[in-house]
């Protein structure tokens, strides 16, 4: 089996995901989750943390060899009555249940489609809640070398 994501692993209290204010400007280097038990990150899109993004970055190595890629996941966290409902962010934009089957290898960030994770891009990072979000701007996303993931948070996007 794969490895369980960010999420399911918060949920059964294995992580604590690491918390980024999306307001201050920063550059981030994530490794995968094979080589680190602390680097996840949690970016919440509205104050109150009703709404927030789960990042983790998956590589094709151990459980995870069989993916049909690897790179940034974001996972979007809403409210859902006295639950959460969790869906995954696909850099591709294809909504839907035919998106993944489509486009498997587009899914993480970066693809060729998308390097970016904005309330101007598609997928975009704007609240689904409606007004009083914050604005998360996640640029620049690029693999390095090593298999970790970099990228800047809150940089304004032009």
């Amino acid at each position: 089996p794969q490895h369980f994501s960010v999420w399911c692993k918060e949920q059964l209290g294995w992580i604590k995901p690491v918390l980024i204010d999306p307001r201050v400007p920063q550059k981030l280097v994530l490794s995968p989750v094979q080589s680190s038990k602390s680097e996840f990150f949690k970016i919440p899109i509205r104050t109150d943390g009703t709404e927030y993004l789960l990042l983790e970055n998956r590589q094709k190595r151990s459980f995870d060899a069989d993916l049909p890629a690897e790179g940034l996941l974001i996972w979007r966290v809403l409210p859902n009555n006295s639950t959460q409902r969790v869906f995954l962010e696909e850099s591709h934009g294809v909504e839907g249940a035919s998106g993944p089957q489509l486009f498997p290898g587009a899914v993480p960030f970066p693809s060729p489609a998308n390097n970016s994770f904005t309330p101007f891009t598609i997928p975009s990072s704007k609240s689904q809640l409606g007004p009083g979000g914050l604005d998360v701007s996640i640029t620049d996303i690029r693999r390095l070398k090593d298999g970790r993931i970099a990228f800047r948070i809150g940089y304004d996007v032009q």
